[in-house]
């Protein structure tokens, strides 16, 4: 028969291998999620880049095009993106950077195409030529950075946050856990967290 004091001494045994289990468990979730903010925040800036990175080749393209006398050339460049596409992407760009059209909820390619004054067509049309995304994954993309920024640099509530950056609160939290696999809020601690160490 076991002991009392033999009992005691085994169950302070298990209760230290636990604990030192959930620690080591807890220690490697937070270096994951601090990964994965510093993976977040490249992902908004290369996203920028490209976005910079298109509307500047946009310009070479048709800085290139008015000097070359070359009809293959241009008639290679016509079928890579229409110059229908080159002439309204930058515009686009321009104006979802200038006036935050994401942050309407409400937002659709007619609401953009009469700011432009154009067909929606053609609004979809420079978006998949110049991107080779939907519409919708276009605007998520500038309300999902949107709202990366505002969880780093405000205190605001992720409610909040979702609602001005053109997402309901589900929305947000949905697409930002199936993009980058961790919550806002458990962005926003991270981010916070590196925001300390530095």
């Amino acid at each position: 028969m076991v002991t009392l004091p033999v009992l005691t001494i085994a169950l302070t045994i298990v209760t230290i291998v636990l604990l030192v289990l959930v620690v080591r468990s807890r220690n490697v979730l937070d270096k994951k999620k601090h990964l994965l903010t510093i993976l977040i925040d490249r992902w908004i800036a290369s996203r920028q880049q490209a976005t910079e990175a298109t509307v500047a080749e946009i310009d070479e393209t048709e800085e290139a095009k008015e000097a070359e006398e070359s009809e293959e050339a241009k008639e290679a460049e016509e079928a890579a993106i229409s110059a229908k596409s080159r002439e309204l992407f930058p515009k686009i760009v321009k104006l979802m950077e200038e006036q935050q059209l994401y942050t309407d909820e409400d937002l659709n390619r007619d609401m953009i195409a009469e700011k432009l004054g154009t067909n929606y067509k053609y609004v979809v049309k420079a978006i998949k030529d110049c991107t080779g995304e939907t519409l919708t994954a276009f605007i998520n993309g500038y309300r999902m950075r949107h709202a990366t920024r505002l969880l780093r640099d405000t205190d605001d509530s992720i409610a909040i946050i979702a609602e001005i950056s053109g997402f309901s609160h589900r929305t947000l939290t949905r697409l930002f856990q199936a993009q980058f696999g961790i919550t806002p809020s458990e962005y926003r601690k991270k981010s916070m967290d590196s925001m300390l160490k530095t």
